[in-house]
């Protein structure tokens, strides 16, 4: 669904959004139109029907069919096959009932939306990763690298400095340490010092390599 919200244009997007607060005749003009669009684009009617297929529909959660569409994206992504990777794990969290497993997907497919250049639906997968499981460190650090490439510097640094607070080996506290230097005007942060003094202390902030 992501996918399909990326290729929507901006244009149609904002007529949508505005018009949910708006007339009856708008709203259902809008919606027409996005209709319209989306009728057009074979990503759509591959979308319905496994949507519509009852081994990955809504209602067929499986624990046993995620983990292997999990598996198998995983094989794609090693392979660099990044496109299957994103529709693996697509399909998986489908599928999947289990907090743990969702959150990985999330991840996962994260990485997959990374490598394919597509950094804000990235992004957005590490939001849900974290709302999700707010202590996955993996997902505090994949989320303040995509966070450093858009230029978010002060939420980067936030990002990475509570992955150190979670980070359990001190190998991987010193690789983060490392990362956390390497964002751009580090020294000129002005919350800089708080921040680590509420990551220091234990404090997780709330929030809304493949595993």
């Amino acid at each position: 669904m992501e996918t399909l919200e990326s290729l929507i244009p901006e244009h149609l997007l904002q007529t949508v959004k505005s018009s949910s607060s708006s007339s009856v005749d708008d709203l259902l003009s809008s919606s027409s139109s996005l209709l319209r669009f989306l009728l057009g684009l074979p990503q759509f009617h591959q979308a319905v029907s496994e949507l519509a297929d009852p081994d990955l529909g809504c209602c067929g959660k499986s624990q046993e069919s995620s983990l292997d569409l999990k598996r198998r994206g995983n094989l794609c992504f090693r392979s660099r096959s990044f496109d299957d990777a994103l529709r693996f794990y697509s399909k998986a969290l489908r599928v999947a009932r289990d907090n743990t497993l969702l959150a990985s997907l999330f991840l996962n497919r994260a990485n997959a939306l990374h490598n394919l250049g597509l950094l804000q639906e990235s992004l957005r997968d590490c939001h849900r990763a974290l709302r999700i499981d707010p202590f996955y460190a993996k997902a505090w650090f994949r989320r303040g690298k995509l966070n450093t490439l858009l230029g978010n510097y002060k939420d980067a640094f936030r990002d990475i400095t509570v992955s150190i607070s979670l980070e359990s080996s001190p190998v991987g506290k010193k690789q983060l340490q490392n990362e956390l230097l390497a964002i751009p005007d580090f020294q000129n942060k002005q919350t800089s010092e708080n921040t680590l003094c509420y990551a220091a202390a234990g404090e997780i902030y709330p929030t809304c390599k493949v595993k």
